[in-house]
């Protein structure tokens, strides 16, 4: 299950320091979903009734470690004798690889950027936005009105001492970190969850072909 659990967190990994739904919310298609970045974008949009019964967005950052897709490759030449880059990866022959991850492949797909040796810390921000109903529609050209509601986290980890990764992916079963004295005296763990609902209203207030 560990393994599982490691695989999935850093497949799941990215950086991201912006706003959900990246590329989507602030296209001129973004609908009732680009509301977070500008309410007002709506009214000049290109719906007349948009309708998000449910969405959900997560943006993970950490250090811990990657995905090497430089080594699908190389996989995918070994095991079936040509070269499928990384598609060939997700044919039915090598979905159960995927689908329950032993240790030769978390060994040749994910990169640890930390062991019992890492001097420097390790940390993960992790931001959760489930949209449960979003809405909005024209009541004329100019003006436009919706109703959003959404469950949000936050989830923060930071200066953790690279030793206590190791024990907690290991389940603790690591004899050489035993009885040792760690140094987490600045590990700062935060979450936050939340629900949030609001009703918007957008209107063009002026319109001068040139000046809008």
């Amino acid at each position: 299950m560990r393994k599982l659990l490691l695989s999935l967190f850093t497949l799941l990994s990215l950086s991201s320091f912006a706003q959900s739904y990246l590329g989507v919310s602030s296209s001129n298609y973004a609908g009732v979903m680009g509301n977070d970045v500008n309410p007002a974008s709506f009214v000049d949009g290109r719906f007349k009734f948009d309708l998000n019964l449910f969405s959900t967005n997560i943006n993970i950052y950490q250090n811990f470690g990657y995905f090497d897709a430089g080594k699908m490759r190389a996989a995918q030449n070994a095991t079936l004798g040509k070269d499928f880059w990384w598609k060939g990866s997700f044919q039915s022959d090598n979905l159960n690889a995927w689908s329950q991850p032993d240790s030769a492949f978390i060994d040749n797909f994910i990169v640890h950027k930390y062991d019992q040796n890492t001097k420097s810390t390790l940390g993960m921000n992790m931001n959760l936005q489930f949209d449960i109903l979003n809405f909005m529609f024209h009541i004329n050209p100019k003006i436009a009105v919706g109703f959003g509601a959404k469950m949000r986290s936050i989830t923060n980890i930071d200066n953790m001492d690279p030793k206590l990764a190791v024990l907690a992916e290991e389940g603790l079963d690591y004899p050489n970190l035993w009885n040792i004295k760690l140094n987490e005296e600045l590990l700062n763990i935060n979450h936050l969850t939340w629900a949030e609902y609001g009703f918007t209203y957008s209107q063009v207030v002026m319109d001068e072909k040139n000046i809008f």
